[in-house]
This record gives C-alpha cells, structure tokens and sequence, in this order.
C-alpha cells in the first residue's frame, strides 16, 4: 500500500510539474507579446512571474504532500551536505566566472537597472521557483517511498536530468546545440537533484541555481571579448568536459547513504549523518 502511494505520489508530482511549466511559459509568452515587454520591463516582470508561481507552488505543494512546515524541506539543517553533494557544479561556476574574466575585453553599455533585474532579480527568483518546481514536485514521490534505495534516488536524479534537459533544449536553434543543451542543463538539473536528494533540503540546489545563473548570463553584459587561447581552450574543451565529473559526483552522491533519511520529519526527529 505504501509503495503504491509512492507510485502516485510521483505521478502526481511529475503531473503538477510539467503542467506548472507549461502553464508558467505560456503565461510568459502571452504577456510578453500582448505588452511588448523587453529589457528591463521584461526582467522585472519574468521575476515577479516566478516568485509568484515559487509562492503558489510551495503553498500547494505543503497541502497536497502532506508537509506540516515549509522547514521540512527548506532548512539549514541539510546545507553543508547539500553543498558537498554540489561541489563540482560551485567550482563549474568559478571556472565559468574565471573564463568571462579571461575573455572580457569591454563590457557594454548597459544600465544598472538592467543588470539588477537580469542578473540578480531573475535569477534569484528563478533559483526559488524552478527548484520548487522541478526538484520539489519530482522528487517529492521517493520522500514517499518506504524503502529509499540507491537506485530509487538514481531514478529520480535521472528523471530530473530528462525533464530538465528538454524543457531547456526547446530554445536550442539547431540540432547539435539542441542537444548540447539538453546534455549540460540535464546534467545540472542532475546535480541539484543529488544536492536535494541527499540533503533533504531545497535550500543548497536554491542558493547553488541562484549563483550559477548569475555567471551564466553574465556575457550579456560584455560588450567586446578579446582573442585568448585560455578562453578558447575553457570553453571549447575543458567547460564541456567538467560536466562529466559533475554527473560523475552526483551519481555517487546519490548512491551513498544520505544525510536525510526522510524530509518529511525534521522536528523532534532523529536526524542520521554520513558515517
């Protein structure tokens, strides 16, 4: 019986997860158009967007899974080792930030607003809402499963990895960076997958979303990059194949005993660290 529930729970989870992207990009997209919003006007509201959809999302989520406080699974308690599990993708950010940096020759013109509302607003509000989204509602069915096995945690870690990867391959233009893109996103939804998944807290994959997607769109604000054989080198060959040790770690991670045995339970429980 209570593997069954698990089952539907996981149905339920990855239902309410597609339909809320769904829901999410056509709204977007309708208001965009039908405003002709861009630049600044475009951020702000995209960032209102996800704060609202994080907000109602987390609400639902508490009251259909059953969670008596949003403490259960946005804590303190499981952020050192869901950093640990998410190691390699913090030191992918450095890397990405120290190949900018290398590549920079003149930043554009742009205003600060502008750099707020793309770089910090969107981005923390996109860090809250899509780990809600698509770590909190598609993983919610193992925190249901009686036996939380290895290969429980692998199968959820890859799931993430697919959905993850598609819904961002979408705006890839042509096939070979369509795929590119679904390899690499898929391989970072991996990672926050294993972060939340041993931690037991959406805290780590939140705060590690929010700063990866920092750098991550910070080559809009360059204006001109300069010819450097470093720059070339990180992002032809040594950026591509760092996401293969960051799968690699995260397939560890999801196999070996977890810091969280069950989120569901964090007050008055017996709380079992790694040995």
């Amino acid at each position: 019986m209570e593997e069954t529930n698990a089952r539907l729970q996981s149905g339920k989870g990855l239902l309410l997860c597609l339909l809320f992207y769904i829901a999410f990009y056509a709204i977007a997209v309708g208001i965009r158009d039908m405003l002709g919003l861009s630049g600044t006007s475009w951020f702000i509201f995209s960032s209102v967007q996800r704060i609202v959809f994080g907000a109602f999302e987390l609400w639902l989520f508490m009251r259909i899974f059953g969670r008596k406080s949003v403490g259960e699974f946005i804590n303190t308690r499981g952020l050192k080792s869901g950093f640990k599990a998410g190691l390699p993708l913090l030191i992918f950010t450095v890397l990405v930030l120290v190949t900018l940096a290398s590549g920079i020759k003149k930043f554009a013109e742009i205003s600060p607003l502008l750099v707020v509302s793309r770089l910090f607003l969107q981005q923390l509000a996109t860090g809250f809402w899509e780990e809600m989204n698509f770590r909190g509602m598609m993983c919610e069915g193992y925190w249901h499963s009686k036996k939380k096995t290895p290969k429980l945690r692998l199968i959820f870690g890859l799931l993430s990895f697919v959905i993850f990867g598609m819904i961002h391959a979408v705006e890839g233009d042509g096939l070979s960076m369509i795929v590119y893109t679904f390899l690499t996103t898929g391989t970072i939804g991996f990672c926050l997958a294993a972060m939340y998944l041993h931690s037991g807290s959406l805290l780590a994959p939140m705060i590690t979303h929010f700063v990866y997607d920092i750098f991550a769109n910070l080559h809009f604000c360059v204006g001109e990059w300069r010819n450097s054989a470093f720059f070339d080198i990180m992002n032809d060959w040594a950026l591509p194949a760092f996401y293969v040790v960051i799968f690699a770690v995260s397939v560890v991670y999801l196999l070996k005993e977890p810091f969280c045995k069950d989120s569901r339970v964090v007050h008055n429980a017996e709380i079992t660290a790694d040995p």
